[in-house]
C-alpha cells in the first residue's frame, strides 16, 4: 500500500504509532504484520514487552532509520532470550547517500559509504552479543535497490516451512 492508501501503517516525522497495531496483508487474510510502538522515545517503559504481547510473534524486524540505540539493544537481549529470529533493517540509505555526496561532492563513493553504515550497524548489535547479526540496508521507496531483495530472501529460507508457502506468496513475482 501507499503512504496514503487507506488501511496502511501511519508514518511521520514524529511518533506515530502509540500501541501495537495489526495490519493484514491486503491479498492474503492469514497474515498479519503488526507495527509496535518504536523504543526511542519516552512512551518506551519497562513493561513494554508485556504491553505488546512480546512473546507471540514469529520473528522481529526492527527498522530505524539511524544509530542503534540502548533501547534497541535491550529489546535484542529480550529477542534472543526468547529464542526468536532477528533481522536489522537500516532504512532511508538513500537519503544518507545523497546527503553524504553533497557533503562530500570530490571524495563521495558510494560502496564506501553504504559499508561504513553496515559496518556501524554490525559493531553496534555484535557490542550486545549479536555474534552475526543480519543487518539490511534498504530504501523506502526503491525496494529493488541496497538489501531489500537479499532480506525477502533470508525471510522466505529461514522461516518454519509450515509459515515458509504463505510467506512465497508474498513475494512480488
Amino acid at each position: 500500500l501507499s503512504y496514503e492508501e487507506e488501511g496502511s501503517a501511519s508514518v511521520g516525522a514524529m511518533e506515530t504509532t502509540k500501541k501495537r497495531m495489526p495490519y493484514q496483508h491486503p491479498k492474503y487474510p492469514n497474515v498479519t504484520f503488526w507495527d509496535l510502538p518504536g523504543t526511542r522515545t519516552p512512551n518506551f517503559q519497562h513493561e513494554y514487552l508485556e504491553r505488546v504481547e512480546f512473546a507471540t510473534y514469529d520473528f522481529f524486524i526492527m527498522i530505524s532509520s539511524s544509530w542503534f540505540s540502548l533501547n534497541e539493544a535491550l529489546l535484542v537481549k529480550s529477542i534472543k532470550e526468547i529464542g526468536k529470529k532477528f533481522y536489522f533493517v537500516r532504512t532511508k540509505v538513500d537519503n544518507d547517500l545523497h546527503n553524504e555526496e553533497k557533503r562530500k561532492p570530490t571524495s563521495f563513493k558510494r560502496e564506501r559509504v553504504l559499508q561504513q553504515i553496515r559496518d556501524n550497524c554490525l559493531a553496534n548489535l555484535s557490542h550486545i552479543g549479536m555474534p552475526v547479526p543480519c543487518v539490511f540496508l534498504v530504501s523506502n521507496f526503491d525496494l529493488d535497490d541496497f538489501d531489500f531483495p537479499t532480506l525477502e530472501e533470508t525471510l522466505l529460507k529461514e522461516l518454519p516451512v509450515h509459515k515458509h508457502y504463505t510467506f512465497v506468496l508474498l513475494l512480488p513475482s
